[in-house]
């Protein structure tokens, strides 16, 4: 994902996937607050900085290749958490969902 940062006077915008976010004044001093906040708006593990003019060096493009690379590992991660807690969640309504004798 690619988020534009665009600074007009003291307001700092970030562009990303769902469009533009004011940032916030504790965070626009300076990159690192640039890269803070993009990262809790959205909700971003790994987060690196390249000017415009650097974007298709060899460099860059490595940098990108090796966080696409760990995404797809956080997603796989992701989806093996998702199917234990769901497997689980049958087991517990299996169990809980026995018919119950009157007394």
């Amino acid at each position: 994902m690619t988020i534009g940062v665009f600074r007009k006077g003291n307001a700092v915008r970030l562009l990303g996937p769902d469009g533009s976010h004011l940032v916030h004044s504790s965070n626009n001093n300076d990159i690192d607050g640039y890269k803070r906040e993009a990262e809790l708006v959205w909700n971003l593990t790994d987060v690196f900085d390249v000017a415009r003019d650097k974007l298709n060096s060899e460099e860059v493009i490595a940098k990108i290749a090796q966080l696409k690379l760990r995404a797809a590992q956080l997603r796989v991660a992701a989806e093996e958490q998702a199917a234990k807690i769901k497997e689980k969640a049958q087991v517990v309504t299996a169990k809980s969902s026995g018919r119950r004798r009157p007394v």
